[in-house]
This record gives structure tokens, sequence and C-alpha cells, in this order.
């Protein structure tokens, strides 16, 4: 499945969260792969960045996705398989956001 962009406004798909902090390394390694499954499913190359006043804080960055549902899909699928929920600090949620470039 190609996900990546084909016409069209520019759609980015970002998501958040905390990260428990006896978590973080093992965080680089699980998200690393998760960007792999997800790159490789979709087409799709993502980031992971870090808050830079906040290391707890992390972001994937996922730009120029064209199917912001199915690719929605395929993240939550990635994710579960992933456990990364195991990783959240405590009380803490994976936020995902859609937005498209107006300009």
């Amino acid at each position: 499945m190609t996900l990546a962009p084909q016409s069209g406004p520019r759609i980015d798909v970002y998501v958040y969260y905390r990260v428990d902090p006896r978590a973080l390394a093992a965080s680089d390694a699980t998200v690393s792969q998760l960007i792999s499954e997800i790159e490789d499913r979709t087409g799709v190359r993502g980031e992971w960045m870090a808050r830079l006043d906040d290391p707890g804080t992390r972001m994937e960055v996922y730009r120029g996705v064209s199917d912001p549902a199915g690719f929605r899909e395929v993240l939550a699928e990635c994710a579960a398989r992933a456990d990364l929920a195991r990783l959240l600090a405590d009380g803490a949620e994976r936020h995902v956001e859609v937005f498209r470039a107006v300009a």
C-alpha cells in the first residue's frame, strides 16, 4: 500500500506523547523500527523528534500523506504491534494530529 503524496495539498501527520524517563533509550530503538515499518508499508518516511526543552516529550512526524484515514489505520496497527503503550509515561497517551498545507 502506498500512502505517499499523489496530488493536492500536502498533508502531514504528527504524533506526540510523553515517554517514561526510564524508557527513553528503549523508545529510540522501538520507534526507529516503527518508523521503518510504516515507511515499508506506506512509502511515507517518518522523523523521530524530541522537544527541545523537555526530552521526554517525543513526536513522530510523517510528511506528505495522501490518504490520512488509511495512514492512521496503518499507524495504529504498527504502534499496537510495537507495544508503544509500555513506553509511555504514567497517564500519557499518543496524540495523532493531521494538518494540511494551506499555502
